[in-house]
């Protein structure tokens, strides 16, 4: 049994160190002791909830659906459009032979309607089997999701996930775009890679640019938006080279990688091996990008 003086003795050397750890946040025990003794009220009556469930409630919950709208903008913007060593017009064109005379139209408006009319008629003849792929890809994402955001906790020192919508939307066109402004994505529906790949590709996006962006602001302020695309696209390349991501990769993922980022990729996986350090290897991605 510890006597009154002896009690008294060891809480002000407990307050003394507690003050210590206050101090450099501009708090002091007055102040923090009634939030302290609130937080362990609440618990004993069971309103504060466990680290696990304060973890499930703040995670993204991805959803994924149709939007045939957005496919009619993506095919317009991406009929044309080449980057990090891929033709993304041809691989539109390689699913959908019908639109491959449409890149010989030189009027806009004439092209933008012939695509819209076919997407209307390819969504009116396939809906019911897009909206199963749809539910097929929440079952499979579901099984996934938790292990994936505790992966990225410790990657990114439990960094918050920033606010969005983060819906997948499905697309019949292999180009997989994302939008950061609203935490969105187009997934292809019949990607090799498999939904649980791809979502977790496009995740990663949105929690390296949030990141990236508030950690080395400067730094990100100075480049173009082509530089931070490569730089993002050599990290994910990266990061799922390794464990844990590469558990939500399919086997030999270089080959989703884009072809004119391969020497960037093998430097960076060099500093990645040996660091496992995400700062290390972003500051490492501005110089060599």
């Amino acid at each position: 049994m510890i006597g009154g003086s002896t009690f008294v003795s060891e809480f002000k050397e407990v307050r003394k160190e507690i003050e210590n750890l206050l101090e450099p946040h501009g708090l002091s025990w007055e102040s923090f002791f009634p939030y302290w003794g609130n937080f362990y009220y609440l618990g004993s009556k069971g309103n504060i909830k466990s680290d696990e469930e304060m973890f499930l409630q703040e995670m993204p919950q991805i959803k994924f659906k149709l939007n045939k709208n957005l496919d009619k903008r993506v095919a317009n913007n991406f009929l044309f459009l080449k980057g990090g060593g891929i033709d993304f017009g041809k691989g539109i064109i390689k699913d959908h032979p019908k639109l491959g005379s449409l890149r010989n139209i030189k009027q806009r408006e004439k092209r933008k309607k012939l695509i819209s009319n076919y997407i209307d008629s390819f969504y009116q003849i396939h809906r019911p089997q897009l909206q199963n792929i749809a539910q097929k890809f929440n079952r499979e994402w579901r099984k996934k999701e938790k292990e994936f955001f505790n992966s990225i906790a410790k990657i990114f020192k439990n960094y918050p996930w920033p606010k969005g919508k983060y819906i997948g939307y499905l697309s019949i066109f292999n180009c997989n775009p994302r939008n950061l402004k609203d935490k969105t994505f187009q997934i292809y529906y019949k990607h090799p890679a498999g939904v649980v790949y791809v979502t977790a590709h496009e995740l990663l996006h949105f929690i390296f640019y949030d990141y990236s962006e508030k950690k080395f602001k400067k730094d990100f302020k100075k480049i173009s938006e082509g530089k931070l695309w490569k730089i993002s696209e050599v990290f994910n390349s990266v990061l799922f080279s390794f464990k844990p991501s590469s558990k939500f990769a399919p086997s030999k993922v270089e080959k989703f990688d884009y072809p004119a980022f391969k020497k960037e990729i093998k430097k960076a996986k060099r500093i990645w091996k040996t660091s496992k350090d995400v700062d290390k290897l972003i500051s490492t991605l501005l110089e060599i990008c």
